[in-house]
């Protein structure tokens, strides 16, 4: 419904429940996730990655620093196509090789360690702050 989007300051629209309206066009979340598919057909291999900022802004999607909403979608398009997507700090794209998905699958894991550390260091200096 036209009446459930609101303009933000850069001009784009809001997205509102699983509606996505931008100069006129109205695309429902299945739409966006095929969108993003074809999008992501063009971006094969880590060095043609594309930023979900990028995404976002080709799709009309509402903008925010962290891009969550996009980033959302770009997974939910990879669960349901099938599509073996990773993503890093420069963006994301089709993995072409094993080379690249165990790259990716390594970078995962290395994030995976790095949280579990943060999670434990945050716990001890917890307990000490505290005196318990």
């Amino acid at each position: 419904n036209i009446g459930d989007a609101t303009r933000t300051i850069n001009g784009d629209f809001t997205l509102y429940s699983n509606l996505n309206i931008k100069e006129g066009l109205i695309m429902d979340k299945e739409q966006i996730l095929l969108e993003i598919k074809k999008i992501m057909e063009n971006h094969k291999g880590e060095e043609n990655c594309i930023s979900a900022g990028k995404i976002a802004e080709m799709l009309g999607l509402k903008q925010e620093d962290t891009h969550i909403q996009p980033r959302k979608y770009i997974y939910e398009t990879m669960k349901k196509y099938r599509i073996p997507i990773a993503g890093g700090s420069r963006g994301y794209y089709i993995i072409n090789d094993k080379k690249e998905l165990g790259r990716y699958t390594n970078n995962l894991d290395n994030r995976i360690t790095e949280i579990e550390k943060r999670k434990q260091e945050v716990q001890t200096i917890f307990e000490k702050f505290y005196n318990k």
